[in-house]
């Protein structure tokens, strides 16, 4: 049995803007960081980690663009103003844009251009699915499986009346599909998934408008994209769309926190402003995370233990959409423990 040499793609990012140099010679550079899994029997994670300044970005947009037609903006050049924070901000985030964009497309991220950016050797193949599934190009007996019996199918479509207080214990858990018998009480869905799927996100949010409580959600999103999408805010942004749209009592989309965590998320932000007097951008690591981290479990709790149990157990579309996708899906959106069951 031969193996296969590729790596499948977890994240890419661009974080950690840094200014080279002086004078005529001085210049920004961008730190772009991939985190893969090899495909191989270890499945071990890898990191690659290269700085690349404006010139080189612009040089792998036109060059990629040339074979798809981009959507995303490339942030227009400065000779006045580069190094100001807002210009910064705005390339980290356009730079980030462009990537994810560009890793939609499974043709694309194997182009020369865009290994030797992301600092990969030529000769390893990579692959990436947004819900993580990766359809491998070419038969390999330990990768493909066909399947006509869908057990699991048959499982989820038993989980019409899930008692949640019964999900404590794990039946023991095959990896063959065809021995796979499992009571229907026991099916776990990741809330992972309606972050990371395109779909799955899209069925939630018209769920959560279905009873009038989208905000707890889109606060979640906004988070997610500062801490996974490594999204970097000024302190300005932080103010106008997290604390005035989400945290203040009164505010547009005010999400529900008691008085005490309220207060307590105010005050440490109060804090982190006055700290930063001399450095306005702001990240997850080390800041923000100190202000929102402990808010953020909070909202996720209550939205996973009240309206995603709902939506994945009563809520007829998604057991509609379950219906439409294979095995390999559903597998992918169900949680399973390190000891061979399923968990919470």
């Amino acid at each position: 049995m031969t193996s296969m040499t590729g790596l499948k793609i977890l994240t890419i990012t661009v974080s950690d803007p840094q200014k080279e140099g002086n004078g005529f010679y001085a210049k920004t550079t961008y730190a772009v960081k991939l985190i893969a899994n090899k495909m191989d029997l270890s499945g071990c994670e890898v990191h690659y980690l290269s700085r690349r300044r404006y010139q080189e970005f612009s040089s792998l947009y036109k060059d990629i663009k040339k074979t798809i037609p981009l959507k995303s903006e490339f942030p227009p050049k400065r000779v006045m103003n580069k190094f100001e924070e807002k210009t910064i901000v705005e390339r980290v985030n356009s730079f980030q844009s462009i990537l994810n964009e560009i890793l939609t497309y499974p043709t694309i991220i194997n182009n020369t251009s865009f290994k030797a950016f992301l600092g990969v050797p030529s000769t390893i193949e990579l692959y990436y699915s947004s819900n993580s599934i990766i359809t491998i190009p070419n038969y390999h007996p330990s990768a493909s499986v066909i399947i006509q019996y869908s057990p699991i199918k048959e499982i989820i479509e038993n989980t019409n009346n899930v008692n949640q207080d019964s999900l404590t214990t794990s039946p023991s858990f095959t990896t063959s599909f065809q021995s796979l018998s499992l009571p229907s009480s026991m099916i776990q869905y990741k809330f992972s998934t309606i972050f990371k799927n395109v779909e799955i996100s899209a069925l939630f949010t018209k769920f959560l408008k279905s009873e009038h409580n989208l905000e707890p959600y889109e606060f979640l999103q906004y988070l997610y994209q500062i801490k996974h999408l490594k999204k970097i805010l000024t302190v300005e942004m932080v103010d106008k769309e997290i604390i005035d749209t989400f945290i203040k009592s009164g505010s547009l989309k005010e999400i529900n926190l008691n008085y005490q965590d309220k207060c307590k998320v105010l005050s440490q932000w109060a804090n982190l402003k006055e700290e930063c007097k001399n450095n306005n951008i702001l990240e997850w690591d080390g800041q923000l995370e100190l202000v929102f981290n402990d808010v953020n479990t909070i909202v996720k709790l209550q939205l996973k233990n009240d309206s995603f149990s709902r939506f994945v157990y009563k809520w007829q579309p998604f057991k509609e959409f379950l219906g439409s996708k294979n095995d390999e899906f559903l597998y992918s959106i169900i949680k399973k423990s390190s000891k061979s069951g399923f968990t919470l």
